[in-house]
């Protein structure tokens, strides 16, 4: 499912990102799967834990991570959204005092009336909380850095000193972005689904039937590849969110 030509079974992580900024504290990056998937309701639900058999480690859940090392999750302040599938969000209602920053896309996916196409979406809006309670903070609307690091695609500054920015790669799901972050001489760019493999991006190829379903927009998805593997090729680091490799950021 993950590779064209591989055999063998291998566990595939979710990962979510969690940012120490020196002026806005705690930053998340989506919020994985956490206990709530369990109790999503309806039979497309159903269907979903049936096919991919989710293992969550309430140890590595947000909530309790943060708790952990001496966080508050009542003082998160920001939580970035890559896009809306459930294994980025389904731990949103644990923070409703955070900020949410979004692209325009996830935000119209978001507010737009319940259908038939979020089950094509791979939607569930029982993990997403009442986006009007919510304060919100559409990406477009912050100020646009220059494509130095990301050749020729103008991405985001999230909070104004360069450390932290979104970078749009469409093709996965409607407003799907990654987010580039800065730590000293470093650049790390979370390509988030950009791919499920390091060869995925690299080699310029989509998964294999099913996972090939899953991507909304494949020309799209070639050239967000395209991009992620150039930045990859300047000595920066990718990181992606099921990737079975480990990282150096990895909790275990």
């Amino acid at each position: 499912m993950l590779e064209r030509g591989r055999k063998g079974r291998v566990s595939v992580p979710v990962r979510y990102g969690v940012i120490e900024h020196e002026a806005e504290g705690i930053i998340l990056v989506d919020t994985g799967y956490t206990r709530h998937l369990k109790a999503m309701p309806g039979a497309f639900a159903a269907v979903y834990r049936a096919l991919l058999s989710p293992r969550i480690r309430e140890n590595l859940e947000p909530v309790r991570y943060l708790r952990s090392i001496g966080v508050d999750p009542a003082d998160v302040r920001h939580i970035i959204v890559t896009h809306l599938h459930p294994d980025h969000v389904s731990g949103l209602a644990d923070f409703p005092n955070a900020t949410i920053h979004l692209t325009q896309g996830s935000e119209q996916l978001w507010k737009a009336h319940p259908r038939l196409l979020d089950a094509s979406h791979g939607l569930f809006r029982s993990l997403l909380p009442d986006i009007g309670k919510l304060h919100v903070e559409r990406i477009e609307r912050k100020k646009v850095f220059e494509p130095v690091d990301v050749f020729g695609r103008t991405g985001h500054d999230l909070f104004g000193d360069g450390t932290v920015m979104a970078v749009p790669l469409p093709g996965h799901m409607p407003g799907h972005l990654g987010v580039l972050v800065r730590m000293g001489e470093r650049r790390i760019l979370y390509a988030v689904d950009v791919s499920w493999t390091r060869a995925g991006y690299r080699n310029g190829t989509l998964p294999p039937f099913p996972l090939r379903n899953v991507v909304r927009d494949k020309v799209e998805a070639g050239m967000s590849a395209a991009l992620v593997s150039a930045f990859e090729m300047t000595g920066g680091d990718v990181v992606l969110c099921h990737d079975p490799e480990p990282t150096e950021w990895d909790v275990q």
